[in-house]
């Protein structure tokens, strides 16, 4: 039945640039910045074509790659690629957008989860506005039912609304694979100036990271997007080091920062362990069931830093059976705080 399908036009929506959790942009305030940074995107890929063109050899991209990587390629009137094009703003393309109840809920949902200081959220804010409203045209809508019985809270969320335009930078940059000048502030330093190489945007645990590379340094540079103080994207192209691998990354980085992986072994105490199998901590990770109740967590990860801060939050409830580095590293924490709490 057709009454349970909203019908939608074309959109331009930005690809491969940003893993996990991207909002598409919607019209409104942000979707013109959206548009106007696509299309000198297409000035600045004519530009640098010769340079890619070079680093390629005569492997030179298709149009169904070149669309799966991101760009607005159109075909012709019947959609076919054999004739591409870059899409623009004021072309109406004829394929349209079908979305059931139950998509619409699961949007609506989603951009209430995310909200407004995200990255692009006063867009998705517009969007799930005029969702919504088209939700709300049915007397028994559910996404209408699912806004009334489910709530979103979060803490320690990141503002991202004052970076909009550095996001934009870093896709565009990433997309056509242009050197950046960075200036970018530590938490512990002062703001420091110099060359980068964007690969990724990802985000995780609600902050949006870039992964990259420094010329100067062999490993990935990881850089929080918020502490990116300036970004000037140059004419000059890099090639992605053909060592980079964003599934390894991700599976074996325990957080945001990628070491070189340990096996860890936790043991968690009786009363922990319901809680302990209930979330997935780590794509590694297995769980062993102990005599009394007690659990034994074993991860394969790296990020010493992130990992000993996670298992502070357990308290006394687990203890570090390897590796030694680890068990050393965070006796020393709880020594460090026992002795600041004994002084008080």
């Amino acid at each position: 039945m057709r009454s349970n399908v909203t019908t939608f036009g074309p959109t331009v929506y930005l690809g491969h640039a940003i893993q996990a959790n991207t909002p598409r942009p919607a019209d409104g305030a942000h979707s013109g910045s959206i548009g106007r940074s696509l299309r000198r995107r297409k000035a600045v890929c004519a530009r640098t074509g010769k340079q890619v063109q070079h680093a390629a050899g005569n492997d030179i991209p298709g149009p169904s790659r070149t669309q799966r990587r991101g760009y607005p390629i159109v075909g012709d009137e019947n959609g076919q690629l054999s004739h591409p094009r870059l899409l623009d703003r004021t072309v109406h393309a004829t394929a349209r957008i079908q979305l059931t109840e139950e998509e619409i809920a699961a949007l609506l949902l989603a951009a209430r989860h995310q909200g407004p200081h995200r990255p692009f959220g006063k867009a998705l804010l517009s969007a799930s506005t005029k969702l919504g409203a088209m939700a709300a045209a049915k007397k028994q809508s559910l996404a209408t039912e699912l806004d009334q019985a489910i709530a979103s809270r979060s803490r320690a969320r990141k503002d991202y609304s004052g970076h909009e335009a550095t996001i934009l930078r870093l896709v565009e940059a990433i997309i056509c694979r242009r050197i950046c000048r960075v200036s970018y502030k530590s938490p512990r330093g002062e703001a420091i100036t110099y060359p980068y190489h964007p690969y990724q945007l990802l985000t995780v645990d609600g902050g949006l990271y870039c992964l990259g590379r420094v010329p100067a340094y062999d490993t990935i540079t990881t850089l929080a997007v918020e502490r990116i103080r300036e970004l000037q994207a140059t004419d000059e192209a890099f090639t992605v080091d053909t060592n980079f691998d964003l599934d390894r990354y991700s599976n074996e980085a325990f957080g945001v920062v990628w070491e070189e992986p340990m096996t860890v072994v936790l043991r968690f105490h009786p009363d922990q362990a319901s809680y302990l199998a209930e979330r997935e901590w780590h794509p590694s990770q297995r769980l062993k069931t102990l005599p009394g109740g007690g659990v034994e967590l074993t991860l394969h990860a790296g990020g010493l830093y992130e990992i000993v801060r996670w298992i502070l939050g357990w308290g006394d409830a687990v203890e570090v059976l390897r590796p030694v580095r680890l068990r050393h590293a965070v006796a020393e924490k709880l020594r460090s705080a026992a002795h600041i709490c004994a002084r008080a």
